[in-house]
């Protein structure tokens, strides 16, 4: 997202932002369903999201993916989810992306770092249970 669309996010009005929220909640059902049906690709595919979001320092990009990971976690099974295990291990890099103009803002850290929060809360009993998880740590 860039500097002109984080502007005109900072400016919606509260009726904008809850569309936009229906629309993301929407998006979150739609990789749900995704992994119930393709489990392996569409964790293949939020996996490289992710990870060139990461390599972009796009923040915001990164956020939204997590986000979908998020709403899909509980359908990973062992496979699908070790396959984006090493992407995940990459979240920490947005900490070093704050003293770079122009690549985050604190409200985008802020919302990212909730948002990996949240994923990670969700996603911990995967973490302990999956074996194929403890042979990558």
């Amino acid at each position: 997202m860039g500097s002109c669309d984080r502007d005109k996010f900072q400016v919606m009005g509260k009726a904008e932002l809850e569309l936009f929220e229906a629309y993301r909640v929407t998006r979150g059902d739609v990789s749900s369903n995704a992994m119930q049906i393709a489990a392996m690709e569409t964790s293949a595919l939020l996996a490289s999201t992710l990870d060139a979001y990461l390599r972009q320092q796009n923040v915001s990009g990164a956020e939204a993916t997590l986000y979908y990971i998020r709403e899909a976690c509980n359908f990973f099974r062992d496979k699908s989810f070790v396959a984006i295990v090493p992407t995940l291990c990459n979240c920490g890099a947005p900490t070093t992306w704050l003293g770079t103009p122009g690549v985050v803002n604190s409200t985008d850290y802020k919302r990212y770092g909730s948002t990996l929060m949240e994923l990670l809360r969700k996603m911990e009993h995967l973490l302990l249970t999956i074996e194929g998880v403890r042979a990558l740590g």
